[in-house]
């Protein structure tokens, strides 16, 4: 009888998961898979051969491909931006003019700071699976050399964490998300360089 019991709990459980992962799955796909729209302030860890550097930073992006990061901290890289616009990449140091760069054909083919780039790449896995914690959707992508991680409230449904890690999976990058605003207006002049 008890091992009875204990085959059927074994099944409940599993059950309210699989049904969990499910629900999370649904809520997950009719919030970002047509996202249109973002912005954010970030704080973002980088971590080298010589340590942890931070940085605080505010992102913009809208579709297609328009995307704007500025930072903000420390003080002596305040309003250095970078612009992407489609096939074009703009950047700016303080006051200085803006200067085109070209787009490398090396890089990922994603932007690994991007939760626009992290869904769209997500999305493109099929039907990958969701770890569920008591408060957070952890949900993974893995690239060449690497993965990456976004961690979102359960309550919210917002990013709360953006992690990038090596082949070694060591943490290479991580943005925490002090504020997220999905679908915000993003008028035309946050994209000109």
């Amino acid at each position: 009888m008890k091992k009875g019991m204990a085959v059927l709990f074994a099944v409940i459980l599993m059950t309210s998961t699989a049904a969990c992962q499910k629900d999370a799955g649904e809520e997950i796909q009719k919030r970002y898979q047509e996202m249109e729209s973002y912005t954010a302030v970030v704080d973002l860890t980088v971590t080298g051969n010589k340590g942890a550097r931070e940085y605080q930073l505010s992102q913009s992006f809208r579709r297609p491909e328009h995307y704007r990061t500025e930072i903000l901290k420390p003080e002596h890289l305040k309003g250095t931006v970078s612009v992407i616009d489609e096939e074009k990449v703009w950047f700016r140091t303080q006051g200085a003019p803006a200067i085109e760069l070209e787009r490398s054909s090396t890089e990922l083919p994603f932007d690994v700071m991007s939760v626009a780039d992290f869904f769209d790449a997500y999305f493109a896995l099929g039907e990958p699976e969701i770890e569920l914690t008591e408060k957070q959707a952890i949900l993974q992508i893995p690239f060449e050399d690497g993965s990456q991680e976004l961690q979102l409230n359960l309550k919210t449904w917002m990013p709360e964490c953006l992690r990038v890690f090596d082949g070694e999976e060591k943490e290479r990058c991580r943005l925490d998300f002090v504020d997220f605003v999905l679908d915000a207006k993003v008028a035309d002049g946050v994209f000109v360089p």
